[in-house]
Parts: structure tokens; sequence; C-alpha cells
């Protein structure tokens, strides 16, 4: 248990100093970061699935419901967090 215990806090250690250090970035950043990525997402989706399907073969439902929607429906749902 003891180990576990200093795993944890060596890893809180690490996670505040990368804080204090400046590197990580502001919550209004990130969000614009993932408006970004869903209107990169909403004006290419024609591109990456064809894309898609010529790469893997993927028909243009398929590449939604498992790699364009799901990294709409992420950053939809990472955006929304406070």
């Amino acid at each position: 248990m003891e180990a576990v215990k200093e795993t944890v806090d060596q890893s809180l250690r690490e996670m505040r100093e990368t804080f204090v250090s400046g590197r990580t970035r502001s919550v209004k950043w990130r969000k614009v970061q993932l408006g970004a990525i869903i209107e990169m997402v909403k004006d290419n989706e024609e591109k990456m699935s064809d894309v898609l399907f010529q790469d893997l073969g993927k028909h243009s439902t398929e590449a939604f419901r498992d790699e364009l929607g799901f990294v709409m429906r992420s950053a939809t749902t990472a955006f929304k967090l406070p």
C-alpha cells in the first residue's frame, strides 16, 4: 500500500510542477482548439470519408460512425466541460 501512495504522490508532484511551469494551456485556449477540430471535421467530412474509403475500404456511414463521428462527439463533449 505504501508503494501505491508513493507512486500517487510522485505523480501529483509531477502534475503540479507541469502546471506551475506554464507548459499547460488555459481552458480558453483548449476550447479554441476543440472548436477548430470540430470545424475541421465538419468542413472536410467528405474528403476524410473518401480517404478512409480509399485507404481502408470504409463506407461513408462506417467512416462517420467509427472515425469522424467519434472525433466530433469527443471534441463536442470536451468543449462542454467547465
